[in-house]
């Protein structure tokens, strides 16, 4: 499974991202969206080929999204992949139409 963890004020990029990892692996990978709040938890079976994608800008990142972070850490301990990818850039960056 991918979860796609993000800051509130990613949450347009993410879902942009999700869709286009569902429309890549479909039938393969289910793909979750989850903001990176309080009632964050994983949304299925712990599984060896987990990723968790935590999107995030320049602000701070919600404590109770490090929770989230390190508990999927703690529960995988030799298995865990972890993307962070920063959409601070991404808005500066020229879309071509056909993505707008």
């Amino acid at each position: 499974m991918v979860v796609i963890l993000y800051r509130p004020d990613c949450w347009k990029i993410a879902e942009e991202a999700a869709a286009d990892m569902v429309k890549a692996f479909t039938n393969h990978v289910k793909v979750a969206l989850l903001p990176a709040g309080p009632s964050s938890s994983w949304p299925g079976d712990i599984s060896w080929d987990d990723l968790l994608v935590v999107m995030f800008d320049d602000k701070a990142f919600p404590d109770e999204g490090n929770t989230f972070i390190k508990k999927y850490l703690e529960q995988r301990p030799h298995s865990a992949t972890l993307l962070a990818v920063t959409v601070r850039y991404l808005f500066l960056i020229e879309r071509p139409m056909e993505l707008r």
